[in-house]
């Protein structure tokens, strides 16, 4: 391959993929990236870490989607990742699929958000 696209995930997968093989890679096109270091996965994945503040209809729909059912406010950091982390690997092949849907809708979800007063993107780290 010449040329590798990745976004987001892929973006990470892409960097390493150049890092292991650079005579095989001639250019990279890199949307969205991420290279999930603490602050990123924060903003993505936890409740009033960003992102969710950005769109709160869409990360309730996460957090429903992953089975987060309390809203006491007394979630512990990163319970929405914690749980999809456990749909994604369980044995029921529905809860699965659910939350790897779940996933791609709350990450695409957050790509065009704007809100006046705030950041997109978490370039500040």
């Amino acid at each position: 391959w010449d040329v590798i696209m990745g976004g987001s995930w892929g973006t990470t997968l892409a960097l390493a993929y150049a890092q292991e093989y650079p005579e095989r890679v001639g250019g990279m096109v890199l949307r969205g990236v991420c290279l999930f270091r603490q602050a990123e996965i924060d903003w993505l994945f936890a409740r009033n870490g960003g992102a969710d503040e950005l769109n709160p209809e869409g990360w309730k729909e996460f957090e429903k989607s992953v089975n987060v059912l309390n809203d006491s406010g007394k979630e512990i950091n990163r319970y929405a990742l914690n749980r999809y982390h456990d749909c994604l690997l369980g044995v029921d092949p529905a809860l699965r699929v659910s939350a790897m849907s779940a996933w791609m809708k709350w990450e695409m979800s957050i790509f065009s958000l704007k809100k006046k007063g705030k950041q997109s993107a978490t370039n500040n780290t």
